[in-house]
This record gives structure tokens, sequence and C-alpha cells, in this order.
């Protein structure tokens, strides 16, 4: 693992930690103005231009791959095991917190959350 990537996890966690202890400092709640219509708009037009663009990269890389005869069964991502553990967790978390509004939303929410990490 490079030392780029160890930075960068570091720099995250930095900033993960400091934005957690900023909104445990909060005294009231912090509003936010919903945006024009107009930029609504734009910010979903963006959002659909990048996804596209995403798609379409992700299939030129694939088809240049294949041509070079490059396509091979992907590495182990020694991350998986992680990520599904933080998952877990936090389905666990959010359900055991939101208890107290009964059961069935408890595992809603949970769920709501869990799929995030897909």
């Amino acid at each position: 693992m490079g030392t780029e990537a160890v930075l960068l996890a570091l720099v995250l966690l930095a900033i993960g930690v400091l934005v957690t202890y900023l909104g445990t400092r909060l005294s009231g709640a912090v509003g936010v103005k919903r945006p024009d219509t107009t930029i609504g708009v734009f910010m979903i037009l963006i959002w659909v231009l990048c996804l596209a663009t995403f798609e379409i990269a992700y299939a030129t890389y694939a088809v240049q791959l294949y041509q070079m005869d490059m396509i091979q069964t992907p590495p182990i991502n020694p991350i998986s095991p992680i990520t599904v553990t933080t998952a877990v967790a936090t389905f666990i978390i959010i359900a055991y917190l939101s208890r107290q509004h009964g059961l069935k939303l408890a595992w809603a929410m949970g769920k709501v959350d869990g799929e995030t990490y897909r």
C-alpha cells in the first residue's frame, strides 16, 4: 500500500473526527436554505451528466481491456471485509438508537442506512 493512500486515509480520518467533534459542540439546529428551482434543475442535470460520463468512461475502459485480453479475475480486495463490518455495525447502531420508536421503524431506519453501503 502506497504512502499516498495512507496519507489520504489519515487526512480523511482527521477531517471526519473534526467534523464529528464540531457537530457535538453545536448548541442548536443548523438550517439550510433550499436552492431555487433553477439551481435545483442545474444540480440534477450536472448529476445526470456525471453519471453518464462515468458510465461512458467505464464502458470505454472495459472495451479497451477486452481488446487487449487483459480482463481477468479481479484481485482480492482487502477493504471489503472492513466495509461489510462497518455496514453491519452502522445498521445495528442505528436500529438500537431508534428502538424507542418501535421495532418496525428501527428496522427500516437501519435498513435504509445499510443500503447506502452497497
